[in-house]
Protein backbone atom coordinates (compact mmCIF):
# COMPACT_ATOMS: atom_id res chain seq x y z
CA UNK A 1 0.00 0.00 0.00
CA UNK A 2 2.66 2.08 -0.43
CA UNK A 3 1.15 4.20 -3.29
CA UNK A 4 -1.75 4.88 -0.82
CA UNK A 5 0.49 7.58 1.10
CA UNK A 6 1.89 9.10 -2.00
CA UNK A 7 1.64 12.88 -1.25
CA UNK A 8 -0.49 14.78 -3.95
CA UNK A 9 0.81 18.37 -5.45
CA UNK A 10 -1.67 21.02 -7.53
CA UNK A 11 1.05 22.65 -8.96
CA UNK A 12 1.75 19.88 -11.11
CA UNK A 13 0.20 17.46 -13.78
CA UNK A 14 1.13 15.41 -16.49
CA UNK A 15 -0.85 13.49 -19.17
CA UNK A 16 0.32 11.24 -22.71
CA UNK A 17 -0.89 13.02 -25.67
CA UNK A 18 -0.74 12.26 -28.94
CA UNK A 19 1.10 15.19 -30.52
CA UNK A 20 2.06 12.92 -33.67
CA UNK A 21 0.68 10.44 -35.55
CA UNK A 22 -3.21 9.31 -36.55
CA UNK A 23 -4.50 11.27 -33.50
CA UNK A 24 -2.27 14.34 -33.60
CA UNK A 25 -4.96 16.74 -34.49
CA UNK A 26 -7.00 15.60 -31.56
CA UNK A 27 -3.92 15.22 -28.94
CA UNK A 28 -2.59 18.49 -30.02
CA UNK A 29 -5.71 20.03 -29.20
CA UNK A 30 -6.25 18.27 -25.58
CA UNK A 31 -2.95 19.49 -25.16
CA UNK A 32 -3.11 23.03 -25.86
CA UNK A 33 -6.39 23.03 -23.70
CA UNK A 34 -4.71 21.71 -20.28
CA UNK A 35 -1.70 24.01 -21.20
CA UNK A 36 -4.37 26.55 -20.81
CA UNK A 37 -5.75 25.85 -18.04
CA UNK A 38 -2.00 25.48 -16.12
CA UNK A 39 -1.31 28.60 -17.67
CA UNK A 40 -4.32 30.37 -15.99
CA UNK A 41 -3.96 28.63 -12.57
CA UNK A 42 -0.16 28.38 -12.17
CA UNK A 43 -0.07 24.71 -12.58
CA UNK A 44 3.01 22.83 -14.14
CA UNK A 45 1.84 20.84 -17.13
CA UNK A 46 3.99 18.13 -18.12
CA UNK A 47 2.85 16.28 -21.49
CA UNK A 48 4.63 13.77 -23.29
CA UNK A 49 4.19 12.84 -26.88
CA UNK A 50 2.61 9.00 -26.73
CA UNK A 51 2.84 8.97 -30.59
CA UNK A 52 -0.84 7.98 -30.88
CA UNK A 53 0.35 4.43 -30.10
CA UNK A 54 -1.21 2.42 -27.24
CA UNK A 55 2.36 0.82 -25.91
CA UNK A 56 3.67 4.03 -25.75
CA UNK A 57 1.02 5.59 -24.13
CA UNK A 58 0.65 3.05 -21.40
CA UNK A 59 4.83 2.69 -21.10
CA UNK A 60 4.44 7.15 -20.36
CA UNK A 61 1.65 6.53 -18.39
CA UNK A 62 3.25 3.93 -15.98
CA UNK A 63 6.70 6.04 -15.48
CA UNK A 64 4.08 9.26 -14.87
CA UNK A 65 2.70 7.34 -12.13
CA UNK A 66 5.95 6.46 -10.04
CA UNK A 67 6.03 10.46 -9.77
CA UNK A 68 1.88 11.28 -9.91
CA UNK A 69 -0.95 10.20 -7.89
CA UNK A 70 -2.85 11.89 -10.65
CA UNK A 71 -2.45 12.16 -14.31
CA UNK A 72 -4.65 12.96 -17.46
CA UNK A 73 -5.29 9.86 -20.11
CA UNK A 74 -4.53 10.15 -23.61
CA UNK A 75 -7.03 10.45 -26.57
CA UNK A 76 -8.56 7.73 -28.23
CA UNK A 77 -10.27 4.98 -26.96
CA UNK A 78 -7.48 2.44 -27.53
CA UNK A 79 -4.79 4.25 -26.23
CA UNK A 80 -7.02 4.83 -22.76
CA UNK A 81 -7.68 1.40 -22.34
CA UNK A 82 -4.38 0.43 -23.01
CA UNK A 83 -3.54 3.12 -19.88
CA UNK A 84 -6.44 1.93 -18.03
CA UNK A 85 -4.90 -1.34 -18.21
CA UNK A 86 -1.47 -0.70 -17.56
CA UNK A 87 -2.09 1.41 -14.59
CA UNK A 88 -5.09 -0.91 -13.35
CA UNK A 89 -2.55 -2.50 -10.24
CA UNK A 90 -1.31 0.80 -9.19
CA UNK A 91 -3.18 3.53 -6.97
CA UNK A 92 -2.62 6.00 -9.47
CA UNK A 93 -5.72 7.94 -10.51
CA UNK A 94 -6.70 8.59 -14.25
CA UNK A 95 -9.10 11.42 -15.72
CA UNK A 96 -10.33 9.53 -18.69
CA UNK A 97 -10.99 12.55 -20.96
CA UNK A 98 -10.76 10.88 -24.36
CA UNK A 99 -11.09 7.31 -24.38
CA UNK A 100 -15.13 6.67 -24.74
CA UNK A 101 -15.06 2.81 -24.78
CA UNK A 102 -13.31 1.66 -22.21
CA UNK A 103 -13.45 -2.01 -21.45
CA UNK A 104 -11.23 -4.75 -19.46
CA UNK A 105 -8.92 -3.32 -16.74
CA UNK A 106 -10.12 0.13 -15.37
CA UNK A 107 -7.85 0.26 -12.39
CA UNK A 108 -8.93 3.78 -10.89
CA UNK A 109 -10.60 5.68 -14.46
CA UNK A 110 -12.68 8.38 -13.67
CA UNK A 111 -14.83 8.79 -16.76
CA UNK A 112 -15.16 12.79 -17.99
CA UNK A 113 -17.12 12.20 -21.13
CA UNK A 114 -20.04 9.81 -22.02
CA UNK A 115 -19.68 6.22 -23.03
CA UNK A 116 -19.77 5.35 -26.70
CA UNK A 117 -23.22 3.05 -26.75
CA UNK A 118 -24.48 6.32 -26.16
CA UNK A 119 -23.21 8.41 -28.63
CA UNK A 120 -26.55 7.78 -31.14
CA UNK A 121 -28.61 7.59 -28.63
CA UNK A 122 -30.78 9.93 -29.69
CA UNK A 123 -30.60 9.06 -33.26
CA UNK A 124 -34.58 8.13 -33.70
CA UNK A 125 -35.26 11.80 -31.67
CA UNK A 126 -33.10 13.51 -34.14
CA UNK A 127 -34.37 11.86 -37.07
CA UNK A 128 -37.95 13.02 -36.07
CA UNK A 129 -36.58 16.55 -35.78
CA UNK A 130 -35.47 16.92 -38.76
CA UNK A 131 -38.65 14.98 -40.98
CA UNK A 132 -36.56 11.35 -41.53
CA UNK A 133 -38.74 8.47 -40.53
CA UNK A 134 -36.86 5.65 -38.44
CA UNK A 135 -37.74 2.42 -40.32
CA UNK A 136 -35.09 2.56 -42.92
CA UNK A 137 -31.71 2.82 -41.20
CA UNK A 138 -29.24 0.50 -41.77
CA UNK A 139 -26.14 -0.03 -38.56
CA UNK A 140 -22.60 -0.21 -40.14
CA UNK A 141 -19.59 -1.19 -37.84
CA UNK A 142 -15.67 -0.47 -38.03
CA UNK A 143 -13.50 -2.74 -37.14
CA UNK A 144 -12.33 -1.33 -33.50
CA UNK A 145 -14.18 -1.88 -30.06
CA UNK A 146 -15.09 1.47 -29.93
CA UNK A 147 -17.04 1.31 -33.45
CA UNK A 148 -18.29 -2.01 -32.43
CA UNK A 149 -19.92 -0.11 -29.43
CA UNK A 150 -20.89 2.70 -30.84
CA UNK A 151 -22.93 0.34 -33.35
CA UNK A 152 -23.95 -1.49 -30.74
CA UNK A 153 -25.66 1.81 -29.17
CA UNK A 154 -27.20 3.03 -32.21
CA UNK A 155 -28.93 -0.46 -32.40
CA UNK A 156 -30.13 -0.33 -29.42
CA UNK A 157 -31.80 3.19 -29.73
CA UNK A 158 -33.60 2.26 -32.52
CA UNK A 159 -35.14 -0.76 -30.93
CA UNK A 160 -36.19 1.42 -28.10
CA UNK A 161 -37.73 3.50 -30.14
CA UNK A 162 -40.01 0.57 -32.08
CA UNK A 163 -37.52 0.31 -35.31
CA UNK A 164 -35.67 -3.03 -36.12
CA UNK A 165 -32.57 -1.50 -38.51
CA UNK A 166 -33.10 -3.10 -41.92
CA UNK A 167 -29.43 -4.40 -41.48
CA UNK A 168 -25.84 -4.28 -39.67
CA UNK A 169 -22.87 -4.30 -41.54
CA UNK A 170 -19.12 -4.80 -41.19
CA UNK A 171 -16.64 -2.56 -42.81
CA UNK A 172 -13.29 -1.43 -42.76
CA UNK A 173 -11.52 1.09 -44.96
CA UNK A 174 -11.63 -0.80 -48.38
CA UNK A 175 -14.80 -2.79 -47.73
CA UNK A 176 -17.08 0.43 -46.94
CA UNK A 177 -18.18 1.22 -50.35
CA UNK A 178 -19.23 -2.44 -50.40
CA UNK A 179 -21.12 -1.96 -47.28
CA UNK A 180 -22.69 1.18 -48.71
CA UNK A 181 -23.86 0.13 -51.73
CA UNK A 182 -25.27 -3.32 -48.98
CA UNK A 183 -27.38 -0.71 -47.37
CA UNK A 184 -28.65 0.63 -50.39
CA UNK A 185 -29.90 -2.25 -51.96
CA UNK A 186 -32.05 -2.77 -49.23
CA UNK A 187 -33.52 0.75 -49.49
CA UNK A 188 -31.76 2.38 -46.62
CA UNK A 189 -32.52 6.48 -46.57
CA UNK A 190 -29.86 6.26 -43.60
CA UNK A 191 -26.88 5.12 -42.73
CA UNK A 192 -25.29 5.02 -39.12
CA UNK A 193 -21.61 3.66 -38.33
CA UNK A 194 -19.10 3.94 -35.37
CA UNK A 195 -15.35 3.55 -36.66
CA UNK A 196 -12.35 4.90 -37.28
CA UNK A 197 -11.62 8.13 -39.15
CA UNK A 198 -10.43 6.79 -41.97
CA UNK A 199 -12.92 4.07 -42.20
CA UNK A 200 -16.09 6.51 -42.07
CA UNK A 201 -14.53 9.13 -44.48
CA UNK A 202 -14.50 6.11 -46.88
CA UNK A 203 -18.07 5.25 -46.41
CA UNK A 204 -18.73 9.08 -46.60
CA UNK A 205 -16.80 9.08 -49.73
CA UNK A 206 -19.10 6.01 -51.26
CA UNK A 207 -22.17 7.29 -50.24
CA UNK A 208 -22.09 11.13 -51.27
CA UNK A 209 -24.24 12.83 -53.83
CA UNK A 210 -26.28 9.56 -53.72
CA UNK A 211 -29.78 10.69 -51.99
CA UNK A 212 -28.50 8.96 -48.43
CA UNK A 213 -28.15 10.78 -44.99
CA UNK A 214 -25.15 9.71 -43.29
CA UNK A 215 -25.08 9.64 -39.94
CA UNK A 216 -21.23 9.03 -38.96
CA UNK A 217 -18.85 9.58 -35.65
CA UNK A 218 -16.89 11.69 -38.18
CA UNK A 219 -19.35 14.22 -38.94
CA UNK A 220 -19.14 15.50 -35.17
CA UNK A 221 -15.67 17.35 -36.73
CA UNK A 222 -14.91 19.61 -39.02
CA UNK A 223 -11.91 17.25 -40.92
CA UNK A 224 -15.75 15.64 -42.42
CA UNK A 225 -16.58 19.02 -44.69
CA UNK A 226 -12.89 19.33 -45.19
CA UNK A 227 -12.84 15.52 -46.62
CA UNK A 228 -16.18 15.32 -48.19
CA UNK A 229 -17.28 19.07 -48.85
CA UNK A 230 -21.42 20.06 -49.64
CA UNK A 231 -22.43 16.02 -49.84
CA UNK A 232 -22.13 16.45 -45.94
CA UNK A 233 -25.25 18.91 -46.17
CA UNK A 234 -27.56 17.18 -44.49
CA UNK A 235 -26.01 14.36 -42.36
CA UNK A 236 -25.53 14.01 -38.56
CA UNK A 237 -22.68 13.35 -35.96
CA UNK A 238 -22.44 13.01 -32.58
CA UNK A 239 -20.47 15.58 -29.70
CA UNK A 240 -19.65 15.45 -26.74
CA UNK A 241 -20.00 19.05 -26.39
CA UNK A 242 -21.13 22.07 -28.40
CA UNK A 243 -21.19 25.73 -27.36
CA UNK A 244 -24.86 24.68 -26.42
CA UNK A 245 -23.56 23.15 -23.66
CA UNK A 246 -22.10 26.69 -22.56
CA UNK A 247 -19.13 28.77 -23.59
CA UNK A 248 -15.67 27.29 -21.92
CA UNK A 249 -14.25 29.51 -18.77
CA UNK A 250 -10.95 29.54 -19.99
CA UNK A 251 -9.67 30.54 -23.86
CA UNK A 252 -9.11 27.67 -25.29
CA UNK A 253 -8.79 29.00 -29.22
CA UNK A 254 -11.37 30.47 -31.40
CA UNK A 255 -13.97 27.70 -32.13
CA UNK A 256 -12.68 24.93 -30.13
CA UNK A 257 -13.27 21.35 -30.96
CA UNK A 258 -14.71 18.41 -28.41
CA UNK A 259 -11.45 17.27 -27.73
CA UNK A 260 -10.28 20.36 -26.54
CA UNK A 261 -13.17 21.10 -24.74
CA UNK A 262 -13.19 17.35 -22.90
CA UNK A 263 -9.46 17.99 -21.69
CA UNK A 264 -10.10 21.20 -19.86
CA UNK A 265 -13.35 19.88 -18.50
CA UNK A 266 -10.77 16.93 -16.76
CA UNK A 267 -8.93 19.59 -14.97
CA UNK A 268 -11.73 21.50 -13.78
CA UNK A 269 -13.21 18.49 -12.41
CA UNK A 270 -9.77 17.24 -11.20
CA UNK A 271 -9.44 21.27 -9.45
CA UNK A 272 -13.19 20.61 -7.65
CA UNK A 273 -12.61 17.14 -6.79
CA UNK A 274 -9.08 18.41 -5.36
CA UNK A 275 -11.24 20.85 -3.00
CA UNK A 276 -12.71 17.89 -1.09
CA UNK A 277 -9.09 16.16 -0.10
CA UNK A 278 -7.13 17.73 2.70
CA UNK A 279 -3.50 17.87 2.94
CA UNK A 280 -1.83 15.61 2.85
CA UNK A 281 -3.57 14.64 -0.17
CA UNK A 282 -3.11 10.97 -1.11
CA UNK A 283 -4.07 8.97 -3.76
CA UNK A 284 -6.82 6.86 -2.03
CA UNK A 285 -8.70 10.32 -1.13
CA UNK A 286 -8.64 11.79 -4.46
CA UNK A 287 -10.37 8.30 -5.79
CA UNK A 288 -12.94 8.81 -3.08
CA UNK A 289 -13.49 12.11 -3.93
CA UNK A 290 -13.50 12.01 -7.93
CA UNK A 291 -16.15 9.21 -7.00
CA UNK A 292 -18.13 11.36 -4.58
CA UNK A 293 -18.33 14.64 -6.96
CA UNK A 294 -21.67 15.64 -8.22
CA UNK A 295 -21.22 18.83 -10.41
CA UNK A 296 -21.84 20.62 -14.01
CA UNK A 297 -19.06 22.47 -15.60
CA UNK A 298 -19.49 23.93 -18.99
CA UNK A 299 -19.29 20.68 -20.49
CA UNK A 300 -21.92 19.61 -18.94
CA UNK A 301 -23.35 17.18 -15.68
CA UNK A 302 -20.89 15.26 -14.04
CA UNK A 303 -21.15 12.22 -11.91
CA UNK A 304 -19.87 8.92 -12.04
CA UNK A 305 -20.15 5.33 -10.04
CA UNK A 306 -18.25 3.32 -8.15
CA UNK A 307 -15.94 2.38 -11.13
CA UNK A 308 -15.47 5.95 -12.15
CA UNK A 309 -17.83 5.59 -15.18
CA UNK A 310 -19.31 8.30 -16.25
CA UNK A 311 -23.73 8.18 -15.34
CA UNK A 312 -24.45 11.82 -16.08
CA UNK A 313 -22.97 13.79 -19.36
CA UNK A 314 -25.20 13.33 -22.28
CA UNK A 315 -23.56 13.42 -25.43
CA UNK A 316 -25.59 15.99 -28.77
CA UNK A 317 -26.21 15.09 -32.15
CA UNK A 318 -24.97 18.14 -34.87
CA UNK A 319 -26.53 18.42 -38.43
CA UNK A 320 -24.59 19.63 -41.11
CA UNK A 321 -26.59 22.92 -42.56
CA UNK A 322 -25.62 25.59 -45.46
CA UNK A 323 -25.53 29.04 -44.45
CA UNK A 324 -23.98 32.12 -45.93
CA UNK A 325 -20.61 31.45 -44.63
CA UNK A 326 -20.92 27.72 -45.88
CA UNK A 327 -21.84 24.31 -44.21
CA UNK A 328 -22.26 24.41 -40.34
CA UNK A 329 -22.76 22.28 -37.46
CA UNK A 330 -26.45 22.79 -36.03
CA UNK A 331 -27.61 20.80 -32.51
CA UNK A 332 -30.87 19.11 -33.13
CA UNK A 333 -31.04 16.70 -30.05
CA UNK A 334 -29.56 15.61 -26.67
CA UNK A 335 -29.65 11.76 -25.36
CA UNK A 336 -30.70 13.02 -21.83
CA UNK A 337 -34.01 14.47 -22.33
CA UNK A 338 -34.74 14.66 -26.35
CA UNK A 339 -35.16 17.78 -26.89
CA UNK A 340 -34.78 19.62 -29.77
CA UNK A 341 -32.05 22.51 -29.39
CA UNK A 342 -32.71 24.90 -32.15
CA UNK A 343 -29.32 26.80 -31.37
CA UNK A 344 -26.86 28.97 -33.85
CA UNK A 345 -24.22 26.00 -35.02
CA UNK A 346 -20.84 25.11 -33.44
Amino acid sequence: RRGSRRRMTARELAAPLSLSGRYADQGRAAAAAVEAWGAARGVSIEIHDDASDPEEAARIALALSRRFGVVLGPYGSGLSRAVAAALASTRTVVWNHGGAAITGARGRCVDVLSPAHRYWAALPRALSAIGVGIDRVAVASGTTAFGRTVAMGAERALLEAGSVPLCRLEFDESSAPAAAEAAMALGADVIVSGGRIEEELSLARAISGRGMIGALVVCGIRRAVEEIGSGLEGWLGPVQWTPVHGPPPIDIGPEPEYPAAQALAACLLLERSELRVSPPRQADEFWDAARQLRTRTFFGEYAVDREGRQLAHAPALVRWVRSEAGLRRVPVAMASDGSCLRQSGS
